[in-house]
């Protein structure tokens, strides 16, 4: 039942969000944002969930407001999990952009680029 909820409070979330920035663009930024900072959530018991709902609100944003392409990709850049946080919010983020690059491939590359320098980044500091 729990799931069901929040299955269907995303998806009221999700169309509302898309309806703002149909109709206000301005508000794309935010919502991108917003989008972004919950890639790395992770479920209750610890397992990776994938946001379908957020990457539905990226993949409009990509592909029905291209002036905002390159603030996508700051963003997907910038809230990678700091190398503090639990492995498990890594893996969460980690497969919700890989997820996001089969719905829009032209981020493929920026996202592996981005995805590469952080790990090794982490494993230089860790190291």
């Amino acid at each position: 039942k729990q799931w069901y909820q929040r299955r269907v409070r995303g998806e009221v979330v999700k169309n509302f969000m898309i309806s703002l920035m149909s109709s206000q663009p301005f508000y794309a930024n935010k919502v991108v944002e917003r989008a972004v900072q919950k890639l790395s959530v992770v479920g209750p018991t610890g397992e990776v969930v994938i946001h379908h709902s957020n990457l539905d609100i990226l993949q409009f944003i990509s592909t029905n407001m291209p002036a905002h392409l390159k603030f996508v990709q700051q963003k997907l850049a910038q809230h990678f999990p700091h190398k503090t946080r639990s492995l498990a919010e890594h893996r969460a983020y980690i497969s919700n952009i890989l997820h996001f690059t089969e719905r829009v491939p032209s981020f493929f590359n920026d996202v592996i680029v981005t995805i590469v320098e952080r790990l090794i980044k982490i494993d230089v500091d860790v190291g």
